[in-house]
């Protein structure tokens, strides 16, 4: 406890200094190193101890310098699209707002998670052991009521994104958070870049005589799932043109409720009970029978979700491989959430790590600069004439590489901007 004490006025300290609260102490900065070298040398003995230190090593702090290089230079801003995005922003975000509170009755202001709560749990949604952003993203709720705040929670975080970038500079350095979640995901800070909106992407814009190209993982989550499991239907329905539009022309008996059928499935493959499944497909207008059946054919793949529990269970803590463990905080029989977050560590993970080993991989395009790392997809900048193909092929390589051609990897050109529906 005295160490903790005694660290926290070193730090107030070293901060009085550095913000020039204080004189400059040449002890105070002797001290300051001291306790640094001190703490790296117990974190490394304990990330050794932990399984974590050669993906710290071989990984994390790669993939930290790779991106440090290619953005220390800055993201270019169109200000004028800027300022046009600031000046409606505004607008957009309460028009949202009060169509969402007038539809569903509620008070004006974006719902904090106790008031979808109280909102919900009349309706019968039992919120004991998941969370509400996986009710949010994963069941049907009456009135499209999910569909609409989610819409509306992705124009108030672009609102803050915009809000955060000032018209004065053309240049923006954002903050590098290498492991900005429990699965690894890549996040840039100050701002939160990737919390903007499709529609408002188009502030971002290359440097003068370059271009823009947006490479993205196609299926990404469902090919690492049938990789893993080697499950023989998930294997086929990746290896077919696309498992989404298959799942929607089988059970919906047309192509239109793609995305319906995406949220079915990940809801299927994340834990949602089968009888909770079948009634949200029910609901959206899908034949219950063909939704029973579709989904009793994974039975490979229910094996390993099983197992993956059940070493979950036995040892305490998870790994999606390589390290970045997830480690239990409870004792005793896991819960329907660990469970689920189990599955979700395996999977994302294996996902995260991927997409990094994808990044480090085209350190040889030198010709190529990564501008924003999303979830399964990166944002390039390039001269023209360069084939951003070239990456399209690294992306599906790296995956079937890393898959053990389980499965071949699927990567492709996207829109990075899309502008909004009239």
């Amino acid at each position: 406890m005295a160490d903790i004490v005694e660290s926290k006025e070193l730090a107030k300290k070293y901060s009085d200094i550095f913000y020039r609260i204080s004189a400059y102490d040449a002890s105070v900065y002797e001290q300051t190193g001291k306790f640094l070298f001190e703490f790296w040398g117990n974190l490394i003995t304990k990330a050794a101890a932990n399984g974590e230190i050669s993906r710290q090593f071989f990984i994390e702090i790669p993939v930290f310098n790779l991106l440090y290089k290619h953005i220390i230079s800055g993201i270019d801003i169109e200000t004028n699209i800027l300022r046009r995005h600031k000046s409606q922003i505004d607008y957009q975000y309460y028009s949202e707002l009060k169509n969402f509170s007038a539809k569903h009755n509620l008070p004006l202001e974006v719902p904090s998670d106790n008031s979808i709560k109280e909102y919900l749990e009349p309706l019968g949604y039992d919120f004991s052991g998941i969370s509400i952003d996986y009710v949010l993203e994963f069941l049907s709720t009456p009135n499209n009521f999910a569909s609409d705040i989610m819409r509306l929670r992705r124009i108030a975080a672009s609102r803050l994104v915009l809000a955060a970038l000032p018209l004065s500079r053309r240049r923006i350095i954002p903050i590098i958070d290498i492991f900005g979640s429990i699965t690894s995901r890549i996040y840039f800070k100050d701002p939160v870049f990737q919390n903007l909106a499709k529609r408002h992407r188009d502030i971002i814009t290359a440097s003068p005589g370059k271009t823009l190209s947006y490479v993205d993982y196609d299926q990404f989550e469902v090919g690492i799932m049938a990789a893993l499991s080697m499950d023989p239907q998930l294997l086929r329905l990746y290896n077919s043109d696309d498992i989404y539009t298959a799942l929607s022309l089988d059970i919906f008996g047309g192509n239109e409720k793609r995305k319906i059928a995406k949220r079915l499935f990940l809801s299927y493959a994340y834990g949602m009970k089968t009888r909770s499944l079948i009634d949200a497909a029910v609901e959206q207008g899908a034949d219950r029978k063909k939704v029973k059946d579709f989904f009793a054919e994974f039975k490979v793949f229910e094996s390993w979700k099983k197992k993956t529990i059940e070493d979950f269970q036995a040892s305490g803590r998870i790994s999606s491989g390589f390290g970045n463990y997830q480690n239990r905080e409870s004792e005793g029989p896991l819960s329907e959430k660990e469970k689920r977050a189990g599955v979700s560590q395996v999977v994302q993970g294996t996902a995260a790590l991927i997409f990094k080993k994808a990044l480090l991989n085209m350190r040889n395009e030198t010709e190529v600069r990564i501008l924003l790392p999303m979830h399964d997809a990166v944002l390039l900048e390039h001269p023209p004439e360069y084939d951003s193909n070239k990456i399209v092929t690294i992306f599906a390589e790296t995956m079937s590489e890393h898959l053990e051609r389980k499965v071949l990897g699927k990567a492709s050109l996207e829109p990075f901007f899309s502008p909004p529906s009239q």
